[in-house]
């Protein structure tokens, strides 16, 4: 791969690393119903805002359906040398959340790439991890099944009273540095 001068440092070792997995795993398929393979996502543009937006997507595509946007099994952030992978049973539930439909690849396919997919990056000098739980309630549960917020009791309350006479004084001490010139 060449270096792209119009990429900054970071955008171009983000892109480097996405062609390499992308070319290392691209013989590889997982799942037999609908087979997979392997795709790392590009950086979304020349920068990456000095490494902070060098996180890129490591996904499973349908080899038979194009329209097929992926599954998100982990990210790859090259600022951070640092990866992370889902594991099964945190890619099953993520899925089943959002196509309402049985995931279409076993665990054992799924062990196979999360064993070659760990073992690649390790080489290349990143901390691996893998996740075991959802980063949120929104992916395992409905909105009727989450936990109600608790109500807050009489110390916590802030009157009405004070965040009306403090919207008053905001407003009028923007109005008068607007009127002295200091505002535009």
């Amino acid at each position: 791969m060449t270096i792209d001068p119009s990429r900054t440092h970071h955008a171009n070792q983000a892109l480097a690393l996405a062609d390499l997995i992308n070319l290392k795993f691209s013989p590889e398929r997982y799942g037999t119903e609908n087979p997979r393979y392997v795709k790392v996502r590009e950086p979304d543009g020349p920068s990456t805002d000095g490494g902070r937006k060098a996180r890129q997507a490591i996904l499973l595509c349908s080899a038979k359906d194009e329209e097929d946007a992926g599954l998100v099994c982990g990210f790859v952030d090259v600022m951070k040398r640092v990866a992370e992978l889902r594991s099964y049973v945190v890619l099953k539930q993520a899925y089943e959340s959002r196509f309402h439909a049985e995931l279409d690849l076993s665990r054992g396919e799924h062990g196979r790439f999360l064993e070659k997919m760990r073992d690649f990056l390790e080489l290349q000098g990143l901390e691996v991890r893998v996740t075991n739980a959802p980063r949120g309630p929104s992916v395992l549960a409905q909105p009727s099944q989450l936990p109600m917020p608790a109500e807050k009791k009489g110390s916590d309350e802030v009157p009405w009273s004070w965040i009306l006479v403090s919207a008053i004084i905001g407003f009028t001490s923007c109005y008068i540095l607007m009127k002295a010139g200091f505002l535009p």
